[in-house]
């Protein structure tokens, strides 16, 4: 989720090439831009809080920096939950968008 450009999504295509990937990101541009670079992935243009995929789908959900572009990154969690197998694991890489003040 917020896959961008899709140089991660790629990667890990070329790692588990017998699995399903799913690439998505809001931005057609971002989509367009990755689809034109490999068809071993499943590009989706969509909020990670309207995903239009199957209940329990993933076993595993890869959200790269994307939290903090939106105004309330909690809102996609619930269909995230929703499309996530009931063992299945989500992993979210962000970063704060400003360092921690040291006191």
């Amino acid at each position: 989720m917020g896959c961008g450009t899709g140089r991660l999504t790629r990667s890990y295509a070329c790692l588990y090439p017998a699995v399903l990937v799913i690439g998505i990101d809001p931005c057609a541009e971002m989509i367009n831009h990755a689809a034109a670079s490999t068809t071993a992935v499943r590009w989706l243009q969509a909020r990670a809080e309207q995903l239009r995929l199957s209940k329990h789908l993933l076993s595993l959900g890869v959200s790269t920096p994307s939290l903090r572009r939106r105004q309330n990154p909690h809102q996609g969690q619930p269909e995230i939950s929703r499309i996530t197998a009931l063992d299945g694991t989500v992993v979210i890489a962000d970063a704060l968008s400003s360092p921690p003040t040291p006191r």
